[in-house]
């Protein structure tokens, strides 16, 4: 009820969760995957020769800072609402859902499953809220029970009113036993005090836990929450005298003293190195994540770990690789991949991410055959275990979509997009950042078909998503003003607002992204095409070189967006009467091997 009424969300309550103390009270643990009522950040990525479309790089839900209810499936099977294992929003009732199974377990001594169901047909029976019958207990016991499974989240009890109806079946005549069980089941829905952990990854391996790790996960979450404690101390008023720290500070404050107050733990210093790493990508501050990532790779490199906490480690860093367009990103992706398909084989959905993230490298190094060919495994393995309404099945819906645009397959890529869009219009609000990622999908593709009108609406559209999520200063805002500016260069009115927009995306990638990034070279080879096409044909080859000097240095020359910048360069010469170079610088851009 307490963690109920500060809006906190456990999302994995079961039975190994729920700890007796010495003293007979009740403590719930594992808040590791529990999250705010409220959602925040998701993801984006891009290539394309005239726009930069919107390939959908996958980060761990930890990954997002506030963001992990809906579009993943987080928590364990047997003990989730339907609504959590179909990715959807929950909310406080999922937990009393998940509080229903609990009891039901508790009073039958039964699980709600059966026991001989398969990873994949265990999630599906929880998708569809098939559990089986409550017997052989108290009728009212037994109503309360299935009501806290009611499969419509509003009709489940609240805490208080599950509270209030198990203190009234406590009191009628009763066995010893069960007034055991329904004391344990009122402490439980009314404990004041929870532990807090804040080991974020999800969990994928369905093998029963054993008594000894029980106790170190007990014993990291007990240092974990005290860490925590003494870390929210620097927003006490009375810590700061008055003084207002930002969230970023604080973020801060946490990296420096998880470097020095856990160094004699290693398995908690991982953890959390690696959760404020991913918290700093998330805000586009890749050199402030990568050593806490690449600490935290150290660590799980170490012998006696985890494979699955090294292949997350792995991807982790990998993404930031990525972003910065480093070459070392491929190997981690590939080394995550071989450790986890190892563990969980190679259809399951934690294996079909690490197949689309390498997918996403690929599209963005122009290699799109190849980068096809495991968006189509990645969303094959999606649709055959999640079903074809989940939100990862949307992504691959996007990113296939965008490959296949890429490859002039507007017709096939629009019916993709479109696809993956009902998908995440049925799932997510309307102001969530994977739907913002559908709908610039769509409208890079409707710029290359020249739709414009359709286009400007959706980029527009975008925008004002991510504006608001990520801010007016992430790099993937700067994605969007790109192609917004794009769009409206195409009519000689708009040119002054287009030049506006790429100007600011250009200040954006610089601070985010360093002077030598690839998405940098697009923002000028944009805002040259501009110049150029206004005449101001100093300014635009200025903006040529600096584009093409950092492309020679990141791509290879058949790059698909290095050969578009010479095209573009090649017409600007044309134009200023320089036609034997023009002509070479054709050819060149012709050259596809």
């Amino acid at each position: 009820m307490a963690a109920h009424a500060q809006g906190i969300i456990h999302r994995d309550l079961k039975p190994s969760n729920v700890m007796l103390t010495w003293d007979g009270g009740v403590k719930v643990l594992d808040f590791g995957i529990a999250r705010l009522g409220e959602d925040a950040p998701a993801a984006g990525g891009g290539l394309d020769p005239d726009h930069t479309a919107v390939f959908i790089p996958e980060s761990e839900e930890s990954f997002q800072p506030a963001f992990t209810g809906r579009g993943k499936v987080v928590g364990t099977a047997g003990c989730m609402s339907p609504e959590q294992a179909r990715g959807e929003e929950v909310s406080v009732a999922s937990d009393m859902y998940s509080f229903g199974l609990l009891l039901q377990e508790l009073f039958t001594g039964k699980p709600p499953y059966p026991l001989d169901l398969g990873a994949f047909e265990l999630l599906k029976e929880v998708q569809k809220g098939r559990t089986l019958p409550v017997t052989g207990i108290d009728a009212h016991l037994t109503d309360l029970i299935e009501r806290l499974k009611s499969l419509a989240p509003e009709n489940r009890p609240s805490a208080s009113e599950a509270l209030q109806q198990l203190l009234w079946i406590g009191d009628k005549p009763r066995r010893r036993n069960r007034a055991l069980a329904i004391g344990l089941a009122v402490l439980l829905v009314a404990a004041g005090v929870v532990k807090y952990t804040w080991d974020l990854r999800q969990e994928r391996d369905a093998a029963v836990r054993s008594r000894q790790a029980a106790e170190l996960s007990r014993r990291q979450g007990d240092e974990i929450a005290g860490f925590l404690t003494d870390l929210f101390k620097v927003s006490d008023p009375g810590e700061t005298r008055g003084s207002t720290v930002t969230a970023r500070e604080l973020l801060d404050q946490g990296a420096r003293r998880v470097r020095r107050d856990l160094r004699e733990q290693p398995p908690v210093q991982a953890h959390l190195l690696d959760t404020i790493g991913q918290v700093y990508f998330k805000l586009g501050l890749y050199d402030e994540a990568r050593p806490l990532l690449e600490d935290a790779l150290k660590i799980h490199r170490q012998p006696g770990g985890d494979p699955l906490d090294l292949s997350d480690s792995l991807e982790h860093l990998a993404l930031v690789d990525q972003a910065q367009s480093r070459p070392e990103a491929e190997a981690r992706f590939q080394e995550a991949l071989r450790l986890r398909e190892g563990r969980l084989g190679r259809r399951h959905p934690e294996v079909a991410k690490l197949l689309s993230n390498l997918g996403v490298l690929y599209a963005m190094r122009g290699e799109m055959p190849r980068a096809e060919g495991l968006f189509r495994e990645a969303l094959a393995i999606r649709e055959a275990a999640l079903g074809p309404w989940h939100p990862d099945v949307a992504i691959s819906l996007n990113n296939l979509g965008m490959a296949r645009s890429a490859q002039g397959d507007n017709r096939q890529a629009e019916a993709l997009l479109l696809r993956g869009l009902k998908i995440r219009e049925r799932a997510l609000p309307p102001e969530h950042p994977d739907l913002a990622a559908n709908l610039e999908a769509l409208a890079v593709l409707y710029d290359d078909e020249h739709r414009l009108a359709e286009a400007v609406r959706l980029h527009r559209s975008a925008l004002a998503i991510w504006e608001k999520v990520l801010g007016p200063a992430h790099p993937r805002t700067a994605l969007i003003l790109t192609n917004l500016a794009n769009a409206l260069a195409a009519d000689p009115e708009k040119g002054g607002e287009a030049e506006t927009l790429l100007r600011r995306a250009i200040r954006i990638r610089e601070k985010a992204l360093g002077a030598h990034h690839p998405q940098l070279a697009s923002s000028l080879r944009s805002l040259a095409d501009l110049c150029r096409d206004q005449r101001r044909y100093a300014e635009s080859e200025a903006l040529y070189r600096r584009a093409l000097a950092i492309y020679n240095a990141a791509y290879p020359p058949t790059h698909p967006e290095r050969r578009a910048l010479l095209k573009g360069y090649a017409t600007l010469l044309r134009a200023m009467g320089r036609a034997v170079q023009a002509k070479a610088m054709e050819r060149e851009a012709e050259t596809r091997t």
